[in-house]
This record gives C-alpha cells, structure tokens and sequence, in this order.
C-alpha cells in the first residue's frame, strides 16, 4: 500500500490566530478574536477526542500488506506501511478535520504575525510520550532542527526558509521565516514530534518513540504491532491493538480475509477480487485516496534528457489502450487527463494518442527506424528504456506489462526491473535508473510538484529535471501571497509541464479497502485514513476476543 501523503491546506495569512479561515475585516476586535477562535477550537478538540461508544472499545484490527516494510521512523519513512503506522504511534503540531480546516493537535493554539513569516505555538500541558516522559518545546525543536539540512530528505523542503527556531519556555516555541510560505500548515500536519532524547544520536535509524495514540510492541519485516496508549491526550483509542501481516501477495491477504485470520486488504490490483465483491461480511470501501501511476523519465540519461524524446514518449503511448485493460476489472480509474497532478484541476490540456507526431519528434531527437526491424535507434543504438519498480504489486506489473506492449508498437523496448523497497530507493536517490514506476498521491499535487521537479530539490529531484520556466511557476504557487496570481501560476504550470514532461502520467486510480464488516467509523478522507484508525471501533456484541 502507497501512503497518500495529507493534502488539507489553508492559507495561514487568512487566520492570525488558532482554528481554520478567519475573515479579519469581520471580525473587529482581536480579543472577540481570540474567544471565539478558543471556543471554537474546544468544540473541534471535543468532537475529535470523544469516541463513539466508550462501552464499545476492544477487539484488534488485523491488516494486511504485501510489501515488505521499512524501519520506522516518521521523519524519514517514506511511501510504505511502515510510514502510513507512524501516523499512529506519532503526533504532529496540528491536524485536518475530514473537511480541511486547521485544528489543534500538540499545539491547542497558534499565532501568526502579520507577514505570516513568524509562527508562536502554544502546547498543550497534557501530553506524554510513551515512554511516561512530558513533550515539552524542546522536543518539537530538535524534531525541526533534525530536519532543516536539506540532506535530510522530504521534509527538509518545508523548511528550507526557516531562519531560526526559539524555545520560549516549556510549552511555548516560536519559528522565524525568511518569507511568507504558503506551504507551512502543511508542514506542520506532516512533520511528526519525537522525543529530544531520541535525536542525540542523529536522524538516522528507527525512531519508535512517540505520544501518539497506539505504541510500537513488535517489528519485524513480516509483521508490525501497534497497542492503544492509555495515556493519550485525547484518551485511549476504541481498538486494543492494530497489526500488521506480511504475506507475499495481494492475493494471499485475500484469502485469509475470507478465512477470517485477517481483518483489513487494501485492495491494489482488482483484478483478484471480483469474485468476492458482495460476500456476506465483507464491505469494499473508498478510502478517499487517488493515485497517479507515473513513469518518472531520468534525465540523467543523455537520451532522456532530450525533451523531444520525452514529448514523444508521452504522445506515442496509447492511454486508452493501457485503460481498456485496465479498467475492464478496475473500474476505478478516475482521470484519464491528469490536470489534477501537473498542476491545476479543471485545465483542459491533455496528451492524445498521436503516433504520427511520436514519429516526427522522435526523428528530431535522432531515433529512426533505418534497419527495418520495428525498433528505433539512433546511430545503431536501439531504443530501450529500463523501467524500475517495487516488487509485490501484482497491478503495476500488470500496468507496465500493457505499456511494454503499446510502445512495442511505435519501436521503443521497455524492460522491467523489479526491485524490494530499499533497492528501489537506493536507486532513486542515486538517479541509477532510465524510468521508474512510482504511484503517487494525487490529493497533495502541488506541493509534491515542487519537491518532485523544483531544480533545487536535488535530493528528492529523483529525475534530475531541471526547467526555469516550471521552477519560476513553482515558487509563484508557493510564495506568492495573492491568491489569483497563484491560481493563475498553476494554470501556466500545467502548460508548462505539458511542453517539457518529467515523466509519463498514465492514470488516476481510487484506493479502496476490503474489511470485515464488523467494523465502523473508517474515515473516507484522505488526510485522515490512517490516522483515523484511531477512531474505529467494533460494537460489543461483535468483537471477537480469540481467532484461529
């Protein structure tokens, strides 16, 4: 399973203090400010801390996954079971409501100075790691400065601007900015607190400590264990204990779904449960989660660097070819168009099927088939791409099994290499690979945009993409304190990146689940699924104390 990274955000120059959008001109009096943003906030802490049936707490939800998982640490995890876990066992400054709007976690309140460059959290007084020590604002310090060199991966994006960070006291930290970012909540959302203690050594390695609502018991890389923490701040979640099972395939988790041994599939290849859609006990449901399966184009390649090359990839790949096969088990393909990822839903450019224009620009670069042997080459090299991806996912094999086949058509050779998790990182970070296979979460575009191909993303710019025009368009969506000119931004960055593709887009697909119908409260938001496992409950008269 892929984690679906939160893409809640609101504008922080639109709230000077606390929970969600604030209009100021109504609101004339900073101290009326203040009470109603407090009341407010107590209502929202109440609804989210207040489980659905106190009586109805117990029972173990028992998942199933078929990737092996990295070591945890929420401040390195990436796209794994792994990372999607340490939003359990791990809190961050603030959360998303289901609806999108900005509410405390960690932090019961906020301010933001005027230029929206200098943020001042207040923590709450009620929180403890699971080890029984206090948070304090020392913990959330070293948590930020363990991430701000840009070495340190993902995060250290968030806070490239970050000029200092001062404790004021126990409960109180303040962080100073070079310039007003419109990407800061979002940060704040993502980055999980660990215990200061825990950072001495370094970033590196597993970081299993959190105050989060479950607490790690067992690791291993076929299985992963998680207890409810009685002492959370919110209270102790519904479900005693949330696992996780390693099993070889999708198929595999399947069948001990059936048997009852398991409890939750995140369903990856449909193709493999038609046939048990409408069980009795089972339900299939919508996480709320899209993914785009993308081919990263590394341009590292001299052949790849070519912008032709990559134009003519895009134009000479028949989509609907790919879908059609696809969809005849999934039906769960929700954008064929892909405006949504390069830039700004609505927008009404698109690739089609163009063999012809594929031909033309392919010969521009070079590529011509002058031997007759169906296969382009360029000074006696044939055209072969190598394309990289996990192993485990019986979907995307099946996916670059189809685009295998309609390039065949236009003579460029594609290979598939699979890889385990760690292999496949190790070759994105080191640009050691011509195109990788890698399914993104389509709700948090913009900001993976920026981390993805802003040229000065050198350690998550896996495909060394480099365009002036896209970077300058990129920094107008994050900076930019206007509203319409970011809007417009991003309607140019789709043009953008439609003219000098980093990759080829194939498709956005839903993500959905199989589970025992026993259980209730799923959230079907997608900042909110995983973490929202804290929320799930099981009615008395259904829970189950011993299984075979």
């Amino acid at each position: 399973m892929t984690e679906c990274i939160p893409a809640a955000f609101l504008s922080p120059l639109l709230c000077k203090e606390g929970v969600g959008e604030v209009d100021r001109a109504a609101i004339a009096s900073s101290a009326w400010s203040r009470l109603l943003i407090a009341f407010s906030a107590a209502l929202l802490i109440v609804s989210v801390a207040s489980p659905i049936f106190a009586a109805d707490r117990g029972d173990d939800l028992k998942i199933c996954d078929s990737v092996e998982p990295t070591e945890i640490n929420p401040l390195t995890n990436a796209s794994t079971i792994s990372g999607n876990m340490s939003q359990l066992i791990f809190d961050s400054l603030i959360e998303y409501t289901d609806s999108g709007e900005m509410i405390p976690s960690l932090a019961n309140r906020w301010e933001i100075s005027e230029d929206g460059k200098t943020w001042t959290f207040f923590l709450r007084d009620d929180v403890f790691f699971h080890n029984g020590k206090k948070l304090t604002a020392r913990d959330v310090a070293a948590t930020y400065n363990a991430i701000r060199s840009p070495s340190n991966g993902f995060f250290s994006f968030g806070l490239s601007n970050l000029k200092e960070l001062k404790v004021i006291d126990d409960s109180t930290i303040q962080f100073f900015f070079n310039r007003y970012d419109s990407f800061l909540p979002h940060f704040y959302f993502l980055i999980r607190i660990l215990p200061e203690e825990l950072l001495a050594s370094g970033l590196e390695g597993a970081k299993t400590i959190g105050t989060g609502p479950y607490e790690l018991v067992e690791f291993s890389k076929d299985r992963i264990e998680l207890r409810s923490f009685e002492r959370h701040f919110r209270g102790r979640p519904n479900l005693d204990k949330i696992e996780v099972d390693i099993l070889q395939s999708q198929r595999a988790c399947i069948s001990s779904l059936i048997a009852g041994r398991l409890d939750l599939v995140f369903v990856d290849d449909s193709a493999d449960i038609q046939s048990i859609l409408g069980v009795p006990g089972i339900d299939n449901i919508d996480t709320g989660m899209g993914l785009i399966y993308l081919l990263i184009l590394n341009q590292k390649d001299p052949e790849l660097r070519d912008r032709n090359v990559r134009r003519a990839l895009n134009y000479g790949l028949d989509r609907n070819y790919v879908a059609k096969y696809i969809r005849q088990s999934e039906g769960d393909i929700i954008d064929m168009s892909l405006n949504s990822f390069w830039g700004k839903e609505g927008s009404s450019v698109h690739y089609t099927f163009e063999p012809r224009l594929a031909q033309e620009l392919f010969e521009k670069a070079g590529y011509t088939d002058n031997d007759k042997d169906h296969i382009l080459n360029n000074r006696g090299k044939d055209m072969v791409i190598s394309v990289s991806t996990v192993k485990g996912s019986a979907l995307t094999t099946r996916i670059l099994n189809l685009v295998k086949s309609a390039f065949e058509n236009i003579g460029v050779i594609i290979k598939i290499e699979e890889c385990d998790m760690a292999d496949m990182f190790k070759k994105l970070y080191d640009k050691q690979y011509d195109a990788a296979m890698i399914p993104i979460a389509i709700h948090d575009s913009i900001r993976m945009q920026y981390l993805l191909w802003h040229s000065n993303q050198r350690q998550t710019n896996f495909a060394s993409y480099s365009n002036p025009d896209v970077d300058r368009l990129l920094d107008e969506v994050r900076y930019n304190r206007d509203e319409p000119i970011r809007k417009q931004a991003q309607v140019e960055l789709v043009k953008a990146m439609m003219d000098d593709p980093p990759g080829i887009p194939l498709f956005i697909k839903k993500t959905k689940i199989l589970v025992q119908d026993r259980f209730r409260g799923f959230s079907t938001d997608s900042n909110n699924f995983f973490s929202g496992l804290r929320n799930v409950w099981v009615p008395k008269d259904l829970q189950i104390k011993e299984r075979q």
